[in-house]
């Protein structure tokens, strides 16, 4: 199956590692560390000044490495601009950081400039009661990009006490204690509203506690032309390329004169004894996100319950795979799209279940989810039988259905070693396939590009809420998107569910059997929202 795709994309992400050689390649050609500094932190101040609606107290953090920099130069500009700006510091290291630091100093109120060490902890508690009736700015310019290790106790103290002073927090390129690489959370984390950063945007700021701790992400280039491909020429080269996912909603269109045909027949197959739940959600979920004609494959007991539930779905019955293999393999020859896997259990009947789809003459398009990949892991018939068909598959595996996917190609120390994207990008590679690596910033990957999803959160933190995508991507196959555009619109539609639900409903209740009607009218009003604005300029 051929991946391959010549789009170009909009929105590159960087690991710490890339971002640190665009801004080394910047200096190697003539342009000086301290005047990156001076445009990161004056661009920083600029965008931040926009969004004051009256004078206030300033705060500014700064660390003792570039970051805190950025954060002399910030304070130094507020100040000129006539605000009361305080700065809490750690003694600047680098040439650059030491350069603004003179500079700024200079200029600053010395009253309003304390050092950070064990005696700041009650000025920061005088800090936060103060800010509890006189909102404060707090910026946070502690730690940069470099951070690749647990932060100590101190500074997850001085973190944590920023996080608890009321105001608008801003974090310079990211925020203290985010690994710009991974996302994941070093210690403690400041959480900021909106992150000001630098160069090219970060992974990082996308995925796991980073997204939820970044706030809006706002990229200043500080001037500069950079792009993926100057990463070719580097030692940095890799096979693959991360972007930034914004997928457009007009991707799936609906001819008005379009009838149940028009819009594809899809099979869900699943739902073992006592996990009939997963199937049918599914089903649900992709009758109600444009398939023209669903069948739920299952138990009959499950059937029963799913048509009961929705009168709109057809079923096929494996309630004995032996004898009904042949009749339902006839059935599935006239769809164009399968989901296989929600609640397929590890059983006897469940392998068998497995082999039927692929020993069938079915040539569509096929989503594997949950237990289709723990058995395409654990047992070396079902690996066979998917790798000699060479369908058009996407496979949607949580971290560790695709650590155990990976078990097949790395060991397990070589697993430890690999990012996510690494991961996704391999899967994609070995299976043939497009790799829905769910997350909080699920990954999109396809053999040499990976997408970071940008909606989503803890609405759908549910269990069904996988088999709901699946769904939800089977009915885009069905609708005859493109394997890609289908998989990166449902997680996108998806996410966006959760974020609309989450604007008039608590997030705890929100149900994954009715996320696909949620998604179908976010998408519509997204789509609303796009042309308006295009109308509008």
């Amino acid at each position: 199956m051929d991946l391959t795709q010549q789009t170009s994309y909009k929105y590159p992400v960087y690991t710490a590692q890339e971002a640190q050689w665009f801004d080394t390649n910047a200096i190697s050609n003539g342009i000086s560390g301290f005047s990156l500094m001076q445009k990161a932190g004056l661009k920083a101040w600029r965008y931040i000044e926009k969004k004051l609606t009256s004078r206030m107290d300033i705060h500014v953090f700064c660390g003792s490495g570039n970051n805190g920099g950025d954060g002399w130069i910030f304070a130094m500009e507020a100040h000129k601009a006539g605000h009361k700006v305080h700065v809490w510091h750690k003694q600047a290291r680098s040439e650059s950081a030491q350069q603004a630091f003179k500079k700024a100093a200079a200029i600053l109120f010395l009253d309003r400039i304390t050092e950070l060490n064990s005696n700041s902890y009650s000025k920061l508690e005088y800090l936060i009661q103060f800010s509890q009736q006189n909102p404060v700015l707090i910026v946070d310019s502690l730690f940069g990009i470099g951070l690749n290790r647990p932060l100590n106790d101190k500074f997850c103290q001085i973190i944590a006490a920023m996080n608890q002073v009321n105001g608008y927090k801003y974090a310079l390129d990211i925020p203290s204690g985010i690994n710009a690489t991974t996302g994941f959370q070093e210690g403690t984390a400041f959480q900021a509203q909106d992150t000001i950063t630098f160069i090219v945007e970060k992974q990082g700021l996308f995925r796991n506690e980073g997204k939820a701790c970044s706030g809006t992400v706002h990229l200043e280039p500080l001037d500069l032309d950079v792009s993926p491909c100057m990463l070719e020429e580097s030692t940095l080269k890799k096979s693959y390329r991360v972007y930034r996912d914004q997928p457009s909603p007009d991707a799936l269109t609906r001819p008005e004169y379009g009838h149940k045909g028009s819009f594809g027949t899809l099979f869900c197959v699943g739902g073992d004894q006592g996990m009939g739940g997963a199937i049918i959600i599914a089903a649900e979920s992709a009758i109600r996100f444009g398939a023209g004609k669903v069948f739920i494959a299952s138990h009959d007991f499950h059937n029963t319950i799913a048509i009961t539930r929705c009168p709109s779905l057809m079923s096929s019955s494996l309630n004995h795979i032996e004898t009904d293999a042949s009749s339902f393999q006839e059935q599935l020859e006239q769809a164009n799209s399968l989901v296989l896997g929600p609640g397929l259990g590890q059983s006897h009947w469940s392998l068998e279940c497995f082999k039927a789809c692929f020993n069938s003459a079915f040539n569509g398009h096929i989503i594997l989810d949950a237990d289709a990949l723990n058995l395409i892991s654990h047992h070396d018939e079902a690996y066979k039988v998917f790798m000699e068909r060479d369908l058009n598959a996407i496979i949607t595996p949580h971290p560790k259905e695709a650590d155990r996917l990976l078990g097949r190609l790395f060991k397990e120390s070589e697993l430890k070693t690999l990012s996510p994207f690494d991961k996704a990008i391999a899967l994609s590679k070995h299976y043939k396939c497009i790799c829905v690596l769910k997350g909080h910033g699920t990954i999109i990957a396809s053999e040499d590009t990976a997408f970071i999803s940008e909606t989503g959160n803890s609405a759908l933190a549910k269990a069904g809420q996988g088999d709901c995508l699946s769904g939800m991507i089977g009915a885009l196959l069905a609708q005859n998107l493109p394997l890609l555009d289908a998989a990166r619109l449902a997680v996108w539609a998806h996410g966006l569910a959760g974020e609309f639900w989450s604007q008039t409903e608590s997030k705890l209740s929100l149900m994954p059997h009715e996320t696909a009607q949620i998604a179908a009218k976010a998408l519509k009003e997204k789509r609303q929202e796009i042309h308006h604005a295009s109308a509008t300029y």
